[in-house]
């Protein structure tokens, strides 16, 4: 326990100083940006997660289980430097189609031309395919330093040429995309020789098979996920604009906030859970990981609240008044994000008996849901259909996963826990959604007041955590 805590703090500070230089950064950047820019950055952010799936076809998220079928240190790295080379001779070649592709791919928005815009998000994406095996291994080695280190490296070299361009050169919607590719470029000097130290620069066509099996069902999975939190934003630019784009695009953002928060914990979680899995005690381990889990699920629940509770003084008091319409969305996001984890949770009984394919059909299931919910809410009601679309599939989506998932694997939640304080937390949010006005006083005892609930909680639940410290 004492290193998960420890981890879990690394992980946390590189998440947290990561994402709040970043909405430090966004008022500042929506100060040189209007809701039309921000759309268009927002969109071209959304293709570029589309086609990075396809530029790895996830052989990286193998990494997370498969890492631990090799016993011996050099087979590790020959297990990593075949994933590598695969992701590079991929990259290559996808990246080569899409540029000979440029009419058909052009128009996935259309009112956003292919130059500069799809070709900057492009090679932003090929670059960012580079950290993605260095800093994974560092999870799963449970290096949470080294991962610490080079993720504030990587902030640091990513954010400057956006601010140059964006603020110094008033470039806009422009300048915020050739700041990220030029930042993705910088970062391939010190991510090159970390990976090459990581690795054996060896392609081993065994191991490749085995994760080519591990994580082709991994693809329909992941691309109905991004179906599920970013394709909204295709619908949405195609009935409303650019302009609204940005409106929604910086209420998901705030909403993430709990997503971001609770990943840094999952991110600790997840090796300390595939060890106890593994280990020969099942018993005492299941017990242990029925714990953590009753204990994750409360903490992201505590977060998602925190979340929705400020989201309206957060946009009131930080951002421009043309933005302030945002705050709509950001509640029905940050409670979509909770079962966001509470489904990645409830995934690693699917990885732990390798069934990715069930994985597979589950998320497919759920992206042919978002889409037609996507159809039917935003053409009637805007980015206020495409929350709300978010939050039932999500919830659904969960439904499915836990239900299925008493099939392996499976540990329960404490649901006469959960269900009353999510209830409780869903009305206080409701009521000051509806009837407190934003304040700088209100601000600050919401504050006090989510500190309040979370030491209540800490304080009922000190026997589980400290039952946990034998992790």
């Amino acid at each position: 326990m004492a290193k998960l805590i420890k981890n879990t703090a690394y992980y946390t500070i590189g998440n947290f100083v990561t994402k709040a230089l970043s909405f430090i950064l966004l008022p500042l950047y929506l100060k040189y940006l209007s809701p039309d820019d921000y759309g268009i950055v927002n969109s071209m952010q959304v293709f570029s997660g589309i086609i990075v799936i396809f530029l790895t076809l996830g052989l990286e998220r193998s990494i997370y289980r498969l890492f631990f079928d090799y016993k011996t240190e050099s087979s590790k790295k020959d297990f990593l430097g075949t994933i590598s080379i695969s992701i590079v001779a991929i990259s290559i070649l996808i990246c080569s189609l899409l540029f000979l592709l440029t009419q058909p791919i052009g128009n996935i928005y259309k009112s956003i031309p292919f130059s500069p815009y799809y070709v900057y998000a492009i090679i932003t994406a090929f670059f960012s395919t580079f950290e993605l095996v260095p800093l994974i291994s560092f999870q799963v080695k449970q290096q949470a330093d080294k991962f610490l280190l080079f993720s504030l490296l990587l902030l640091a070299v990513k954010v400057l040429p956006v601010i140059w361009f964006v603020i110094f050169m008033e470039e806009g919607a422009v300048g915020m995309l050739k700041g990220a590719m030029v930042g993705g470029g910088l970062s391939l000097l010190f991510l090159i020789p970390l990976t090459i130290k990581e690795i054996n620069l060896t392609f081993n066509t065994q191991i490749f098979k085995k994760t080519l099996h591990y994580c082709l069902p991994l693809v329909p999975y992941v691309l109905s996920a991004w179906v599920v939190t970013m394709s909204d934003r295709i619908f949405i630019e195609r009935y409303f604009g650019t302009y609204s784009v940005g409106i929604y695009s910086l209420g998901y953002k705030i909403g993430q906030l709990v997503q971001f928060v609770a990943v840094a914990v999952l991110m600790a979680y997840n090796p300390l859970f595939y060890k106890l899995a593994n280990s020969e005690d099942k018993e005492q381990a299941k017990l242990k990981i029925f714990h953590a889990n009753n204990i994750l699920v409360l903490f992201m629940l505590l977060i998602t609240f925190s979340v929705a509770l400020l989201s309206k003084d957060i946009i009131y008091l930080f951002f421009d008044k043309e933005y302030q319409a945002t705050y709509e969305v950001i509640p029905l996001i940050a409670f979509g994000a909770f079962f966001i984890q509470l489904i990645s949770l409830q995934n690693l009984s699917f990885h732990q008996n390798k069934k990715t394919l069930v994985i597979m059909y589950i998320n497919l299931i759920a992206a042919g849901i978002n889409i037609v919910l996507n159809f039917l809410l935003i053409k009637k009601f805007g980015y206020l259909g495409a929350a709300w679309a978010t939050l039932i599939t999500q919830i659904l989506f969960f439904l499915i996963v836990y239900h299925i998932a008493k099939r392996y694997y499976f540990i329960p939640y404490r649901w006469k826990e959960i269900v009353p304080l999510c209830t409780l937390f869903i009305l206080l949010v409701t009521i000051n959604h509806f009837f407190i006005q934003p304040s700088f006083t209100f601000f600050v005892l919401r504050i006090v007041f989510i500190a309040s609930i979370g030491l209540g909680i800490g304080y009922f639940k000190w026997k589980s955590i400290l039952f946990l410290k034998q992790m």
